[in-house]
């Protein structure tokens, strides 16, 4: 802070009697640290930051600063607290000298080297996912939206499938169910082991439910127990697949949903071929029971017992 307060008053000696300070924004932490080297109101922590304007924040900060420094006459002889405070001029000739204006254009060619290099990076990285697949058996990937997660779970369901595995391949999400298979149908091969589509589609197959209710509580529950039932009744009514894959997996981490997922797996979820595509910071859209229950999720699939089949 006073090294830029110097760089501004060389440059512009009206600015000398402005009111400098500091304060540090955590976009991403929780920051709630106390020390003697900061007063409290210095910082903005995440759950502030997303919550208020930012503008509110530093206005509030500003206000802070002033009363501290009112407080302290003392130490600041030259602190006047209307004199101290920018004028609109002031605050574009400091916005000025800080940042000028400029314009920086790349070139074409440029453009072209640095767009081929990302692609050559993020298609090296994506191999290398595809090739742990290969080598483990249980894998979570996770990333945030437009890392391509979407397109790795596809890949890695038709190396499976070409290797002559069952692919069991699901989402949440009705839109991207029906993306994801339309994506299927245009691709040759042997599609009799391949099954895609959503979690609550699955349910449907497994039950023989035909006429689906638009009530919550068919979704949440009763289409969940007919599933189960019918696996548990006899493991043969419903195929057993080799390798289980899911796309946006953190919309599934449910007790009751794993259950079902581990009844359709060979080997089950515990000894079974998965792959989780997730995306965690999703997360931060869900209430704590949510965050809860994808923990025990977690949780579930890295155990090695059937929670459905010893309840039964």
């Amino acid at each position: 802070m006073h090294s830029l307060r110097d760089y501004v008053v060389k440059r512009d000696c009206s600015l000398s009697g402005i009111l400098f300070f500091s304060a540090v924004i955590f976009t991403r932490a929780p920051f709630s640290e106390e020390s003697p080297e900061w007063h409290p109101w210095q910082h903005i922590n995440s759950l502030i930051f997303k919550r208020r304007p930012i503008s509110a924040s530093i206005k509030d900060i500003l206000k802070k600063a002033h009363e501290h420094v009112r407080s302290k006459a003392g130490r600041y002889s030259w602190y006047r607290d209307q004199d101290s405070r920018p004028s609109e001029g002031q605050i574009r000739r400091v916005s000025n000298l800080l940042r000028d204006n400029f314009e920086y254009s790349t070139s074409p060619r440029t453009n072209v080297e640095e767009i081929e290099r990302c692609i050559k990076h993020v298609t090296q990285e994506q191999f290398e996912a595809l090739d742990l697949l290969q080598d483990n058996r249980r894998l979570v990937f996770k990333g945030p939206a437009g890392t391509g997660k979407t397109f790795l779970a596809m890949e890695s369901a038709f190396r499976a499938t070409h290797e002559g595995k069952s692919v069991l391949f699901l989402c949440f999400n009705n839109l991207l169910g029906d993306w994801l298979k339309a994506e299927v149908s245009s691709v040759s091969g042997d599609k009799s082991r391949f099954r895609c589509g959503t979690f609550h589609s699955l349910l449907m197959e497994i039950s023989g439910e035909r006429r689906p209710r638009d009530e919550p509580e068919y979704w949440q529950k009763y289409l969940l127990l007919q599933a189960a039932e019918k696996l548990l009744q006899d493991d043969r009514t419903y195929p057993h697949f080799d390798v289980l894959i899911v796309d946006e997996a953190q919309d599934l981490m449910r007790d009751e949903y794993l259950d079902v997922l581990d009844l359709v797996l060979k080997d089950g979820l515990a000894g079974g071929q998965w792959a989780l595509f997730w995306d965690f910071e999703r997360q931060a859209i869900y209430s704590p029971e949510d965050i809860a229950a994808t923990t025990r999720g977690l949780q579930y699939i890295g155990s090695s017992r059937n929670s459905v089949g010893k309840s039964a």
